[in-house]
């Protein structure tokens, strides 16, 4: 899922992985990310999707 590589970039203040995702599905991503109620809360989010995409 592009999410993993979006959620990587954004804990890690890269680009790195800018191939596998637009700027649709950031922007979507982004949107509920930024409903949740803290930065704690925001950070646990990208670090569960991130995660996702490591498991081979």
């Amino acid at each position: 899922m592009p999410t993993n590589y979006l959620a990587a970039d954004l804990l890690a203040g890269t680009s790195r992985y800018r191939q596998h995702y637009d700027s649709n599905v950031k922007n979507l991503f982004l949107q509920r990310m930024n409903r949740l109620p803290s930065d704690e809360h925001r950070t646990i989010f990208m670090q569960m999707y991130e995660k996702t995409g490591n498991q081979s």
